[in-house]
């Protein structure tokens, strides 16, 4: 999955789990703050991991792509 992929599917996830409220904007705002969440914990892990890893490069991708998220789109 590239960058944009994974960040509409955490996004897509977040909003169909957990986004319970009845305003679509608090539904989108939460499912961003979620799915941003869990990439930042995933950046956090790949760069405590060993000294060569760069995955968190990817993650950082992945973050930058949910924050241009602008609502949802199925």
């Amino acid at each position: 999955m590239n960058a944009q992929e994974q960040a509409n599917h955490y996004y897509k996830t977040a909003f169909n789990r957990w986004a319970l409220e009845l305003s679509y904007e608090k539904n989108h705002l939460i499912a961003k703050s979620i799915a941003s969440y869990v990439v930042e914990e995933m950046i956090k892990a790949a760069q405590s991991n060993a000294a060569n890893d760069t995955s968190w490069i990817y993650w950082e991708e992945v973050l930058e792509e949910i924050n241009k998220i602008r609502g949802y789109e199925q």
